[in-house]
């Protein structure tokens, strides 16, 4: 299975690239995965929305798949919302798992 559309030249991928190339970024695991170019990135529309999730959804399945058969230490898959950007931490953990939830209904 291969990933849907390359979104590394996406604004929103490079900014989230540069925030982990940042000094003060403390996760030496996601600067791992960077550095060794494992890092897959998924810029979707609307956290609060599921129009995105049958993008996302296979995107997961084909980096599992490459996992499984390349179980490389330090790969990551990010997915990056474009919005809303007003949710406050309630509004974000409710629609993030309204998404798992979305997700895990396309799996069953």
């Amino acid at each position: 299975m291969q990933l849907p559309r390359d979104d590394s030249h996406r604004p929103q991928a490079e900014a989230f690239r540069a925030f982990i190339r940042d000094a003060g970024f403390p996760c030496v695991g996601a600067k791992s995965a960077l550095s060794k170019g494992q890092m897959r990135i998924l810029v979707a529309r609307d956290i609060t929305s599921a129009w995105d999730d049958m993008r996302i959804y296979p995107a997961l399945m084909a980096f599992a798949a490459r996992y499984r058969r390349r179980p490389d230490l330090f790969q990551s898959f990010a997915v990056l919302f474009e919005g809303p950007g007003d949710l406050d931490e309630a509004g974000f953990e409710r629609h993030l798992w309204d998404r798992v939830q979305s997700l895990t209904d396309k799996d069953a």
